[in-house]
């Protein structure tokens, strides 16, 4: 196909499951740049031990960037030789791998010395994680997450998940840049 011009600015983009699937990072990112989308979600805790995973992540957010792609962070599952400070084996709700800053700060810690220069968009959970819909004083949680978060670099942009038809949160000034709408089952035209 002939490549058009894509416009400079957008809504709309793909969640990534990991940075080596369906393709390897090089030919991905320039995939990303090429089908028209302005954002990439993509899961970026990795194990502190694994500083080839880390460079690799630090590498895709930097090829995205050239493509006019903006990388989000999706901080979402500790990984397995964390799992054991969170207490639980299981699939964790964000919401519940937040709640103790003391369990996270330092878990989260080598993620965002490394990566928070690179990315500035930051998502709570992944997209099918509602576990902050009709969380109690949910703008204090955020913005505390926010605040530790943001120690490490730049001004960052934080998100969550919403479920749809539960009505978005009514805060003056919220804490959070964006909310990602999803809903289950899905949406149909009518």
């Amino acid at each position: 196909l002939r490549p058009i011009p894509a416009p400079s600015r957008g809504e709309f983009g793909w969640t990534l499951q990991s940075d080596r699937e369906p393709l390897p990072p090089g030919p991905l990112a320039s995939l990303l740049g090429q089908v028209g989308i302005h954002w990439a979600k993509l899961p970026v805790w990795f194990d502190p031990s694994e500083a080839q995973q880390a460079e690799q992540i630090a590498s895709f957010a930097g090829q995205v960037s050239l493509q006019n792609v903006q990388l989000v962070g999706v901080l979402d599952q500790p990984p397995a030789e964390l799992r054991k400070l969170f207490r639980e084996q299981g699939r964790l709700p964000v919401a519940s791998v937040f709640i103790e800053p003391e369990l996270w700060q330092p878990a989260l810690s080598p993620v965002l010395t490394r990566l928070s220069h690179k990315i500035r968009w930051w998502q709570l959970g992944q997209d099918d994680d509602t576990s902050y819909v009709s969380f109690p004083q949910l703008d204090r949680k955020i913005a505390e997450i926010k605040k530790a978060l943001g120690q490490f670099g730049q001004e960052i942009h934080l998100g969550l998940n919403w479920r749809l038809p539960y009505d978005p949160p009514r805060v003056a000034a919220p804490p959070w840049s964006y909310l990602s709408y999803g809903s289950d089952p899905a949406l149909t035209g009518e």
